[in-house]
């Protein structure tokens, strides 16, 4: 567990050689006990079982890695907290890629930066959201950030609003996520 490196109190080794993906810890959990509880910004309230959460993530990871998703790229998520960030998120970090990037509150400015900053292989967002009853259509930041991107080589967006479809074509390397309810 501890390798003593040299012999002042900061030269230590900690669990070298060690790997630890918490996805994978938390996944080993497969039965329908509830895993999330989910409120939207609606009032609408759903729950995710650990063996749906389970099934949900094992498909983002297979379309993740189908669009080249691998150990250590960098993924830019420009989403509120829901579940589809969640299982995207778990999806990423089961992969051993790394997990990153701006709330949707930010502006678009600020937003390019990090996203340039991270310098992602994907990017995955959500159209629009609502908070304290005022609606943020975002697709602006959408573009923004694939823009800011030349590395990415995947976004991914999360339609919600109708309109988006049709905006879809002005994203380069886009693919589209429509929800059930949409």
């Amino acid at each position: 567990v501890l390798v003593k490196t040299g012999s002042g109190f900061l030269d230590n080794e900690w669990f070298s050689g060690a790997r630890l993906n918490f996805a994978e810890n938390l996944m080993r959990i497969r039965d329908d006990r509830l895993a999330l509880v989910c409120e939207d910004e609606y009032g609408n309230e759903d729950s995710v079982t650990f063996s749906e959460m389970f099934e949900e993530v094992r498909q983002y990871a297979a379309a993740f890695r189908k669009h080249g998703l691998t150990v250590g790229d960098r993924v830019a998520c420009i989403m509120t907290n829901r579940k589809e960030a969640i299982f995207a998120m778990l999806a990423t970090t089961s992969i051993g890629a790394i997990w990153s990037g701006p709330l949707p509150f930010h502006g678009s400015r600020a937003i390019s930066n990090l996203v340039r900053f991270v310098d992602p292989k994907m990017i995955i967002a959500l159209d629009h959201f609502q908070d304290e009853g005022e609606d943020y259509y975002q697709f602006d930041k959408i573009l923004a950030a694939a823009e800011s991107a030349p590395n990415a080589t995947t976004v991914i967006v999360l339609a919600t609003k109708p309109k988006t479809v049709s905006c879809l074509s002005e994203i380069p390397k886009r693919y589209f996520h429509r929800p059930k309810k949409l």
